[in-house]
């Protein structure tokens, strides 16, 4: 969900009927005798559509249907809200750790790869890295990282 919140700052359309969809069967199931089984399942459908145009935006480079995934991202939003909890959109920081270790360890084998002249093959963990959303960034210094701004 924090890779849609990301892609979505200033993003403003009108919603589709699907999102709309979402809340209308949500909000049935509510009133069906608290049916918060078949609640959970329209917002796992929901998630499940957000990453789905996320993954889709991912492979093309580009956010088409950015109103859209706004509209979906606020649907779940107001669904979770509804049954009293908040989705978290930042990492644990034991998470964000392992995550630092892991990009940092990459970047090593990169550096190591670029000595060797091997530089298609240090590219394309760069190139494959950004699809990811992680971004290198050569120096003078040797190279950091960040989040990509999507």
């Amino acid at each position: 969900v924090s890779n849609a919140q990301r892609w979505l700052e200033d993003k403003t359309e009108v919603c589709d009927r699907s999102a709309a969809d979402y809340w209308e069967r949500f909000a049935s199931a509510m009133s069906d005798d608290f049916n918060t089984a078949q609640a959970l399942s329209v917002i796992f459908e929901a998630v499940s559509e957000i990453n789905r145009i996320v993954g889709q935006a991912s492979v093309t480079g580009n956010l088409d249907n950015a109103g859209e995934l706004k509209c979906h991202l606020d649907v779940v939003m107001k669904m979770t809200a509804v049954l009293g909890f908040e989705l978290k959109t930042e990492l644990s920081e034991e998470t964000s750790k392992l995550l630092d270790g892991l990009v940092q360890k990459t970047i090593i084998w990169r550096a190591a790869l670029r000595e060797r002249k091997e530089f298609t093959i240090a590219d394309r963990i760069r190139d494959d890295l950004k699809e990811l959303g992680i971004l290198l960034e050569d120096g003078p210094h040797g190279t950091i990282w960040r989040k990509a701004e999507l």
